[in-house]
């Protein structure tokens, strides 16, 4: 019988230490997918359609041992200047349709800045409906947006369908600034769960920051619901996207894990997926 249960926690102690010490159980859980620990390594499965995403990893929510309100620290005031004056870098990643008609997918894009402190914040995300056609002008259009301080350092498309034809396009058309940042991304094989649920030790452990709720946020409603309701939401293009820009910071994060202590040593998924999708351009 396999041995499920060798890295149990119980009120934060390792129920066989002789086999795993207390810090390497509490990196194997800040490394773990949340679903993927609760099942493997606590016996407490989940179903298979249960939301990827908690909301209790960015909302504050009452422990219900301590009875204590617990404030994750993982939003950020949009109406303060210091986060977009901090950023260090910035990537924005496109999830593009598949087809051209009034029921096809939308094409979403997902802004992501780096901090100081090594977390990154969720900037912008955004949705529309765009035909093939004007895919490569939609995506220099954004580019150029949020290029205004010019700390854009990547920008990722989709490899497929409608993504792949503006990629061509923009390799011969677009401006050199726009052609020496873009890049193609590929999900290898791996369907919209796996990808989400890859992300998830960064959202869960504070690296992700998402914005308060606020005017000046005019997508934050749609996206959170969509996020929380993540795999069950009728659409899911800005999840898409959003998982996408993570993933390709994930080794900064994954730096940040180590850096503030959550962790003793590198996420052990993470490779340097910048440079091997640098590697793979046109």
């Amino acid at each position: 019988m396999p041995k499920t249960f060798v890295y149990k926690l119980h009120d934060e102690y390792v129920l066989w230490p002789e086999q795993r010490s207390h810090a390497d159980v509490r990196h194997l859980k800040a490394t773990t997918d949340p679903h993927v620990w609760a099942a493997g390594y606590q016996g407490n499965p989940t179903a298979d359609g249960v939301a990827i995403f908690s909301r209790n990893w960015w909302i504050p929510y009452l422990d219900e041992q301590s009875k204590q309100r617990i404030d994750p620290n993982a939003r950020y005031d949009p109406s303060d200047t210091k986060y977009y004056y901090s950023c260090l870098e910035r990537y924005i990643a496109f999830d593009t349709a598949t087809k051209d008609n009034a029921e096809n997918d939308w094409t979403a894009y997902a802004v992501i800045d780096l901090l100081p402190d090594y977390r990154c914040l969720l900037r912008s995300v955004g949705r529309d409906k765009i035909k093939g056609a004007y895919m490569d002008k939609h995506i220099q259009s954004i580019a150029a947006k949020f290029n205004a301080d010019n700390k854009l350092r990547g920008v990722y498309v989709e490899d497929a369908s409608s993504g792949t034809i503006a990629l061509q396009t923009l390799y011969d058309i677009a401006p050199e600034w726009l052609t020496k940042i873009l890049f193609n991304y590929s999900h290898g094989g791996k369907d919209k769960k796996q990808r989400a649920r890859r992300i998830t030790p960064f959202c869960a452990n504070g690296m992700v920051l998402l914005p308060e709720q606020s005017d000046l946020i005019p997508w934050y409603h749609d996206f959170t619901k969509e996020l929380f309701d993540f795999p069950l939401a009728r659409h899911d293009d800005m999840v898409d996207a959003f998982v996408m820009a993570v993933t390709v910071v994930e080794k900064y994060l994954s730096d940040g894990m180590v850096k503030n202590g959550k962790v003793s040593q590198h996420h052990p998924s993470v490779s340097n997926h910048v440079k091997s999708r640098r590697e793979s351009r046109r």
